[in-house]
């Protein structure tokens, strides 16, 4: 099966905020986006930034913003 590169954004939250904070992006490959989404406790288990809660989601790495994807380089 092909794998597919995705990429999972990882946002900072408050508690109970209704906003969040982008603060770090995940490349990776999977070979769909259930895949993707297995790992995401694992990439929220590796955090150490200071926020009480972190969101994050799995996307196809074709399918982000130009922009977003510039304001998350490394």
């Amino acid at each position: 099966m092909l794998e597919t590169a995705f990429i999972i954004l990882i946002s900072g939250c408050g508690h109970g905020d209704l906003s969040c904070t982008p603060i770090e992006r995940v490349e990776l490959t999977a070979a769909s986006q259930e895949a993707c989404e297995l790992r995401l406790e694992e990439t929220l288990a590796g955090m150490t930034a200071d926020w009480p809660e972190y969101a994050a989601e799995c996307r196809r790495a074709d399918d982000m913003p130009g922009v977003l994807v510039a304001e998350l380089s490394d």
